[in-house]
């Protein structure tokens, strides 16, 4: 917007100081079932719902899910599920996710994983653990990276 005139160059240089690199949902899965169950109490509370939290068919179910809508479409998917759960627990048939917002499988997920696990073992190993020069090969933030090697335990 700034090369095309459309935004004050001046101002942009203001308020651009500080870049933060914040991977979608789908990418930081351990983050999921948490907000789900924080947006389950959220929405009972305000629509007086008996729903305290998931079942385990749902919270796989939220697993499974692409959630390229991120943040956002987790909570709208939530409180509807709310509003419609009959039970103390949201159930997988609530959260009315349908089969085109699946990852096509588990096992394809978990092999997606041992491959970027293999990745970045490679790149600690050709850079010597150095965390800078790995990410940067790796073409990720340093904080991502960080998260990468605890998830996998390197």
């Amino acid at each position: 917007m700034v090369k095309e005139g459309r935004f004050r160059e001046d101002l942009f240089y203001r308020i651009n100081t500080v870049t933060l690199h914040l991977p979608p949902l789908r990418e930081r899965s351990d983050e999921i079932v948490p907000l789900a169950e924080a947006f389950v109490k959220q929405y009972a509370e305000r629509y007086h719902r008996a729903a305290h939290g998931l079942s385990e068919e749902a919270k796989q179910m939220l697993l499974r899910c692409r959630w390229s809508g991120n943040i956002r479409e987790l909570q709208n998917c939530i409180e509807k599920a709310v509003i419609y759960s009959e039970t103390e627990l949201v159930r997988a048939e609530d959260l009315q996710i349908r089969a085109s917002d699946m990852t096509e499988s588990k096992s394809q997920a978990e092999s997606l994983e041992d491959a970027e696990e293999k990745v970045i073992r490679q790149a600690m190993k050709q850079y010597n653990g150095n965390l800078s020069l790995v990410a940067k090969a790796l073409k990720i933030s340093r904080p991502t990276l960080y998260s990468r090697l605890k998830k996998y335990g390197i």
